[in-house]
């Protein structure tokens, strides 16, 4: 936690020392890619995973709520902020989400990819199903399917 709350400070001492260079237009360019970029790259650590427990993905989860809220407010000065928010916000909504498929038992989770196949990519569900989860077993035919 202490870790998250630096590199949230971090990040906001960074927008305070950039601003007074950008116009104002720059601004949402230039910052808001910040958020979207780190939900997406805490999801592609699933890919790195060889097993997690239940705890690692609650933590997973907590990672991504403590970091949204800085996240989504860099260039909150720009206009078309409030878009760029609330897309932001549910890029961080989709990995809370993803890494709770992480919970799911196998055929509940086979069912929510075949029922939402582009929610996520194709590798990013077969991410989900080559982590080890303790009490999880996957098999071939989960795959196929």
């Amino acid at each position: 936690e202490e870790r998250l709350g630096a590199l949230t400070r971090m990040v906001s001492r960074v927008e305070e020392a950039v601003l007074p260079f950008l116009p104002t237009r720059h601004r949402l360019y230039v910052l808001c890619g910040a958020a979207p970029a780190a939900a997406r790259i805490l999801r592609m650590q699933v890919s790195q995973m060889e097993r997690i427990n239940p705890a690692g993905v609650d933590a997973m989860c907590k990672v991504s709520s403590t970091l949204q809220p800085g996240l989504t407010a860099l260039g909150a000065t720009a206009d078309g902020v409030g878009a760029h928010s609330q897309q932001a916000g549910q890029q961080f909504d989709a990995t809370r989400t993803y890494f709770g498929l992480l919970k799911m038992p196998v055929d509940a989770f086979v069912k929510f990819a075949r029922e939402r196949p582009h929610r996520y990519f194709p590798s990013e569900y077969f991410a989900i199903l080559d982590v080890h989860v303790p009490g999880r077993a996957v098999t071939e035919e989960h795959r196929a399917q």
